[in-house]
């Protein structure tokens, strides 16, 4: 079983961070994905065996450290770039967010309420879009996916740097994924390989056994 083409797609994703989110991590992966790689294709000894299976679990076991340090690296990047729209979009509620929120609650439509919230949206009202952020869907008439959308909206409209650091966070979280997804399949290959040599062995022994009591 060759382990190559795993180890490859783990050299381009490292390549396709946009940040360096990540980047530590999956490096060190890499390296120890093409170790564990040419460990297992190296030979077919029942020590070699042994050692194949040590470096497999020791990889799963760098694999689980990685995804706990990438997980609360990622809460804390989602965090700060909360903290930064709110900042620069002037996201704080005051004493107008009742008729704020009162505007929308009566207004005759859903259409209606779209305008207000693209007029929001366009202007930059910062306190519009917190103060429905504080307030449940129900009383606004605003559900949250279409609140989110809005929001990406006005940070891209006045805050163009932050969305892209953003939608380089979020790219960069998908490479993650995905790596710690072939890093899972590499160490699973190690585990495969293992058990295919075994049952060669197996097969062979069992032929050779049939041909000298034949």
């Amino acid at each position: 079983m060759k382990f190559e083409t795993d180890i490859e797609a783990l050299n381009q994703l490292g390549g396709r961070l946009g940040s360096q989110f990540g980047r530590h991590e999956l490096n060190q992966l890499t390296q120890a994905a093409s170790a564990l790689g040419r460990l297992a294709e190296s030979g077919t000894s029942e020590q070699h065996r042994v050692r194949v299976t040590s470096a497999a679990k020791g990889y799963q076991d760098s694999l689980k450290r990685a995804r706990s340090s990438l997980g609360e690296r990622e809460q804390h990047g989602l965090q700060a770039l909360t903290e930064a729209r709110q900042e620069r979009l002037g996201l704080r509620t005051d004493k107008f967010i009742l008729p704020i929120v009162t505007a929308f609650q009566n207004a005759p439509d859903r259409k209606t309420r779209l305008e207000y919230l693209e007029q929001a949206v366009q202007t930059g009202d910062g306190r519009t879009l917190a103060a429905l952020i504080e307030s449940p869907e129900f009383v606004t008439g605003i559900d949250r996916a279409t609140l989110s959308s809005y929001l990406e909206s006005a940070e891209r409209k006045h805050a163009p740097d932050l969305a892209d650091r953003r939608e380089m966070f979020d790219s960069d979280r998908e490479v993650i994924a995905r790596a710690l997804e072939v890093g899972e399949r590499i160490a699973a290959q190690a585990v495969d390989l293992e058990s295919i040599e075994r049952a060669e062995q197996a097969d062979a022994a069992e032929a050779e056994l049939k041909a000298a009591t034949g």
